[in-house]
């Protein structure tokens, strides 16, 4: 007998909460924990985030950390990419059980992660050679762009799905797809999320996919690229075991909240709350710049030129 798919994110929730226990049991420290009580609070608001939008739990974690708490900025993705395989993968169970998700765009998934990966490698290995500062900069600047765009094209999607039999559309989201995954993979490696971000450019800026169906899509690929991600760094080149704690004190929260945020696209409006996130970004962007003014033209070119290339997709829309 088929096992029904609904009974699939109870159990993935059971799963994900025996591997926290365990980790838990043998890794962590009950008291710190417990201290770390910020990083629930502030990865309840990222997981909804995260299963809201097409921006990963890294978009309010990596900026938090880094810039808020004064935590070094590897430290912060690593945090980002473990935080977020367990948020977002809950997340993605609950989509793929719970919603159609198009299964001709779907069976291009394995070589959008195999390029995105290839991006994370080549973008670890780019890392070591910047600054603190210029993770930063680049990270507010570009955060900043996306959101300005995502609220500017969200509406103009008009498919529910992709047309691939037609061989235009095809090859459009191919040589698109495997530059805009790559890119989204080395970002990834920088902030812990990118990819995400660069699959919903691809999705809904540039072939015209319904906002809320780009959006399952790039949660369902994040989910992927951060458990890669984080073992990846975890087995090759090593992490903070001060993450630990902090992972410990936010999964609780992220296996519940992302996938709620997911359910919360079906019912409501994302206008106010959008608002809300640009509003945060634009603060990360002037707290950064009033720490580093010498910053602000480089930042402003980074912004623009990102603006000018989701600009350019959106005019080449099918």
């Amino acid at each position: 007998m088929l096992v029904n798919k609904k009974v699939l994110f109870p159990l993935n929730i059971f799963f994900l909460l025996i591997i926290w226990i365990t980790v838990l049991i043998y890794n962590g420290d009950f008291n710190s924990v417990v201290d770390y009580w910020m990083y629930s609070l502030t990865m309840m608001f990222g997981a909804v985030v995260a299963g809201l939008t097409p921006l990963g739990g890294g978009m309010i974690a990596f900026p938090v950390l880094s810039l808020y708490f004064d935590v070094d900025p590897a430290t912060a993705r690593d945090f980002s990419l473990a935080i977020q395989a367990m948020g977002m993968t809950s997340a993605s169970v609950y989509i793929l059980t719970r919603k159609k998700i198009s299964i001709n765009i779907l069976k291009y998934f394995p070589f959008f992660i195999f390029i995105n990966c290839l991006g994370f490698v080549i973008g670890t290995g780019l890392y070591d050679g910047i600054n603190k500062q210029l993770v930063q900069l680049f990270f507010v600047s570009f955060s900043l762009a996306f959101i300005c765009a995502y609220l500017y094209t969200k509406k103009d999607s008009k498919y529910k799905t992709l047309d691939l039999n037609d061989r235009a559309t095809k090859n459009k989201m191919m040589i698109a797809g495997t530059l805009l995954c790559f890119t989204g993979g080395i970002v990834s490696a920088f902030f812990g999320t990118g990819t995400d971000l660069f699959l919903y450019v691809l999705f809904t800026m540039y072939l015209n996919l319904k906002e809320k169906i780009s959006t399952d899509i790039s949660i369902i690929a994040m989910a992927t690229m951060s458990i890669f991600g984080f073992f990846y760094r975890y087995f090759f080149v090593g992490i903070d075991p001060g993450i630990v704690n902090m992972w410990l004190a936010s999964v609780p929260v992220v296996i519940f909240f992302a996938p709620f945020g997911n359910k919360l696209l079906t019912y409501i409006s994302k206008k106010y709350f959008l608002y809300l996130i640009l509003i945060l970004t634009a603060f990360n962007w002037l707290y950064f710049i009033n720490r580093m003014p010498s910053y602000i033209f480089v930042s402003l070119g980074i912004i623009a030129t990102f603006l000018a290339m989701f600009i350019l997709l959106k005019k080449n829309k099918n």
